[in-house]
């Protein structure tokens, strides 16, 4: 199929038969999903919240009697209680804190129905109400250990069927309060008891949900498709809510059609948690193309920020979850999410970064389902070269079951090119824990190349040949990151000749005037090392490789891994002596400098680790035939053990004095010395220690062996284990 597969059947905005009106939405949806339900009331009428609460008969409007069981402690005002848990006197604080404790333990069903009425009454002050939702909240599951839900089961199914069903009640009633904070602890509470007495057990919940969905009132609404999706979120509701999952949808679609705003992001995000449940109604071709419809108008471009986000969380789990069906629907995807994602590239402080992340997550999602797919069918066919290799039947092998559409590299010539530039969306500060739109795009750029193999090459070697020699530091960034982000796709064989040429510009970016670049380069050179250590072959690295290490952190670390993947490489090569890292001295040279690296005062935890995974690496790989390298192993060893001393017998004095066990760097240089002498004594034989460097060893482990640090105990361990 042509690359402008998508293009060519869609205009620039989106057909006008793509987005339906909230009008035909409801049409379509109540002819669709009513057919095998019971018709729902399309009015209902609700009971006025306080005169239902404030009606029974074991409630006062502000004391909660407690004499029922014998207790002697008389009416007690719960408002005030909850005032003084909130307050700055200690023992107050304290005596309110117990008196609570015990209502709950002892009163639990009236205490409840105090507390919902509390939650629901506009005549208590903000902090009372918001303190008896959180206390309310508490006493059905505002855990989620094992222990504390099955104490919870139990102390609710020790009370009678009647008072379950009164507590239900009241706190359903809460639902529909103009409050939202009450509203949203009903939503919690409502599904907490769900989770507890079992979908089973409260047959009526769900379709008392759906009668309440029906109503005009838009708060009511809300709180019920949240307590749905709440409840949707608990797999063990999943097959009792399957059976109402046609009223659910159609309930959805009413949300949809709702003008508020926070109603319709509700519906979306009730739809994103029933994602798994619809499986039947997606067997229905009219259920599936209104489904499809549905998640693609909220989608589309429009003033409804939150529910654009919930939508494409909904197409990227439709697409997980059931991908063969998508063939008719991803030409309205692909438009939808294409117009998204360039235009969140292109205007990146139009305040639309979610959408546009969640957009390419649509994309990423596709392509791992995808590349999964190819994977099977490669297994299978190797399944298969093998049966006929050895003469055996091969019918008992089954062919994968799912079949590859190929959407992402239908996608590839318009889509890229968007991943691409916005690759040039740097902050000036990095900060490697943000998740960004240049993240989200890089991310799904690799993940392309692992579908597309040979496919990908012509879009991105071209962005790289226009880019990487640019005086602008974006520029030269984003290439050479593009060049690194595909090199897991295409065969290594195909890519061997191209990385050699790119290799030299490659080293020379990692001594670039701009962090960002430098951290770049180091990190593209160590891609080539671990997937391509071909394209190195005997070029002597160690100068460029040397400088890094001595960079900030971030580089240093990944020049270490860059060090690591060629010790492997090298080490698997029959003239092992004669690669760069390991001619001459340059071996032990090179420990040296990671040495000195580790002991600097700027280091962190991922520079030590990095560091000492070098170094064990250079050592376990190297020609052991050597006399002069044996003797350079037993020079570091001592070097090492004396290193241990040293820092066992300083954290020794720090204890002594009263001072701290160390701090975490001091701690994992001492895990990471241990892990090196294991190494080299595992590299040396049997033989290689004396009595006295072995005592120093054991002296050392036994030491450290008090501390309470969980890395360092296991080094310590193994490395008595070598000894």
């Amino acid at each position: 199929t042509s690359s402008t597969y998508f293009y060519s059947r869609f205009p620039k905005k989106p057909p006008c038969n793509l987005i339906l009106s909230r009008s035909i939405f409801f049409q379509l949806f109540c002819r669709h999903f009513c057919w095998r339900t019971k018709a729902i009331k399309t009015t209902t009428t609700l009971p006025h919240h306080t005169s239902h609460i404030r009606q029974s008969a074991a409630l006062h409007p502000r004391k909660m009697n407690t004499q029922s069981n014998g207790s002697n402690a008389g009416n007690v005002n719960i408002p005030q209680l909850i005032i003084q848990t909130q307050g700055m006197d200690h023992n107050a604080r304290k005596d309110a804190t117990a008196k609570l404790q015990y209502l709950e333990q002892s009163h639990f069903a009236e205490f409840i129905l105090e507390l919902c009425r509390i939650l629901g009454s506009a005549n208590e002050a903000t902090q009372i109400r918001q303190g008896a939702g959180l206390l309310l909240k508490n006493c059905v599951g505002g855990g989620r250990s094992e222990e504390y839900i099955a104490r919870i089961k139990e102390r609710w199914s020790s009370q009678t069927p009647q008072i379950r069903a009164r507590l239900k009640t009241t706190i359903l009633t809460v639902l529909a309060l103009p409050d939202s904070n009450a509203r949203n602890t009903a939503v919690n509470v409502v599904s907490n008891l769900a989770q507890v007495e079992g979908l089973a057990e409260w047959s009526t919940l769900v379709p008392t949900l759906l009668d309440k969905c029906v109503s005009k009132n838009t708060q009511l609404m809300h709180s019920c498709l949240k307590c749905i999706g709440q409840i949707a979120e608990d797999e063990s509701t999943h097959i009792e809510l399957q059976k109402d999952s046609p009223q659910i949808l159609r309930c959805i679609a009413l949300g949809m059609s709702n003008k508020d705003h926070s109603v319709q992001c509700e519906a979306m995000r009730c739809l994103l948690q029933i994602v798994d449940l619809i499986r039947p109604n997606l067997a229905v071709e009219e259920q599936r193309n209104i489904i499809f419809q549905m998640v693609c108008c909220g989608a589309s471009i429009g003033p409804n920020i939150k529910l654009r986000e919930h939508a494409f969380q909904c197409i990227a789990r439709l697409i997980e979850c059931y991908y063969a069906l998508l063939q008719p629907y991803m030409q309205s995807i692909f438009q939808i999410t294409k117009l998204t994602i360039e235009k969140g590239v292109e205007t990146p402080q139009c305040g639309l970064d979610d959408v546009t992340k969640l957009a390419i997550e649509v994309w990423s999602t596709c392509a791992e389902i995808e590349y999964d797919i190819v994977c099977e069918h490669e297994e299978y066919e190797q399944q298969k070269a093998l049966s006929a290799a050895s003469s055996s039947s091969s019918s008992a092998i089954a062919p994968p079951e799912r079949s590859n559409f190929g959407f992402v590299t239908k996608a590839l010539q318009l889509l890229v090119p968007i991943y691409l530039k916005a690759l040039l969306l740097q902050n000036e500060e990095i900060d490697e824990d943000e998740w960004t739109v240049r993240k989200a795009a890089a991310c799904s750029l690799e993940l392309f190349a692992g579908v597309a193999k040979e496919n990908i090459l012509s879009f991105v070697l071209k962005f790289v040949e226009q880019n990487i020699n640019s005086p602008n530091w974006r520029q030269r960034e984003a290439a050479l990151g593009a060049f690194g982000y595909i090199l897991d796709g295409p065969s290594p064989a195909n890519l061997v000749n191209l990385t050699k040429e790119i290799l030299s510009i490659i080293l020379k970016l990692m001594a670039d005037g701009h962090t960002q670049v430098r951290v770049t380069a180091v990190w593209a050179f160590g891609r080539i090392c671990e997937l391509i250590p071909d394209a190195v072959g005997d070029r002597n690295i160690l100068q460029p490789l040397v400088a890094a290490l001595g960079d900030c952190n971030s580089i240093c670390t990944k020049a270490c891994w860059c060090i690591a993947s060629l010790t492997l490489y090298y080490g698997q090569q029959a003239n092992t002596e004669a690669t760069c890292i390991y001619a001459d001295r340059n071996a032990f040279q090179l420990i040296q400098e990671l040495l000195k690296r580790c002991n600097r005062s700027d280091v962190d935890g991922t520079v030590i680790i990095g560091t000492h995974e070098a170094m064990n690496n250079i050592v376990f790989y190297l020609p052991h035939e050597s006399a002069a390298h044996k003797q350079m192993l037993a020079s570091l060893l001592t070097e090492l053990v004396n290193q241990l001393l040293a820092h066992a017998e300083k954290l020794q004095q720090s204890r002594n004095n009263g001072g701290g066990g160390g701090d975490e760097n001091h701690m994992m240089k001492l895990a990471g010395v241990f892990s090196s002498v294991q190494v080299i004594i595992d590299k040396l034989g049997e033989g290689c220690l004396d009595s006295d460097m072995a005592n120093k060893i054991m002296h050392c482990c036994c030491l450290l062996l008090q501390r309470d640090n969980d890395l360092v105990y296991e080094e310590a361990l193994g490395c008595i284990t070598f000894v």
